[in-house]
């Protein structure tokens, strides 16, 4: 990329299960480079996201009990930055941005906003934290848990597979940058406090 942009066909999964993400593409593909130079946000380096997004096909929730982080920044009050199904009121999302908040959005085509007083400060790295278990649903914004909890919501395994960026159709796009996000379909709240402690430690966020 010796001068130029370089773009990302393919964002690789690090925990061995091959779950790799990706977009054949160009124009949805999200850039790494600028004009010869990694993209980096607090020295770290960055994927560049607006319009673009990443895909995992047949890749689906087998539980409603989801455990999902990501370090991101963005400089739109919306956006996806993971979501499954096809976009609208029968899409899933399990880390969206919503009124400068972390959201929630489920099959019934309610959205949920959980935080209440954890703003999300624009064109700033932060690290976003959203975990279920029970159909009870909760968010945590820079190690800071929101007040409130949402619960009995149903969140539906997508037949068709997952994405980074935006819905799986490309819908409600994210504006701004991905560092890094992690999926567990298993119970991690009991480790939430060491999660958040480690990446920090990584990113320096707050």
């Amino acid at each position: 990329c010796f001068g130029t942009d370089g773009l990302v066909q393919t964002w690789y999964d690090q925990s061995g299960s091959g779950n790799d993400a990706t977009q054949t593409t160009a124009s949805a593909q999200p850039q790494i480079v600028s004009s010869g130079s990694v993209i980096l946000k607090n020295n770290k380096p960055s994927l560049s996201f607006s319009s673009k997004f990443l895909r995992r096909n047949n890749l689906v929730y087998t539980t409603n009990t989801l455990f999902a982080t990501s370090v991101f920044s963005t400089i739109d009050a919306t956006g996806v930055l993971l979501g499954q199904n096809s976009g609208g009121t029968g899409r899933s999302g399990s880390l969206e941005i919503g009124s400068q908040r972390a959201k929630y959005f489920f099959n019934n085509g309610t959205s949920f906003e959980n935080f209440s007083s954890n703003i999300i400060v624009l064109n700033e790295q932060s690290l976003m934290t959203n975990y279920s278990f029970n159909n009870d649903y909760y968010s945590s914004l820079n190690g800071n848990s929101g007040n409130n909890q949402i619960s009995n919501q149903v969140f539906t395994p997508s037949a068709l597979g997952m994405s980074i960026g935006a819905t799986y159709i490309g819908s409600n796009a994210l504006s701004g940058d991905i560092q890094e996000i992690i999926l567990w379909n298993s119970d991690e709240s009991a480790n939430k406090t060491g999660i958040e402690t480690n990446i920090n430690n990584f990113y320096n966020i707050y």
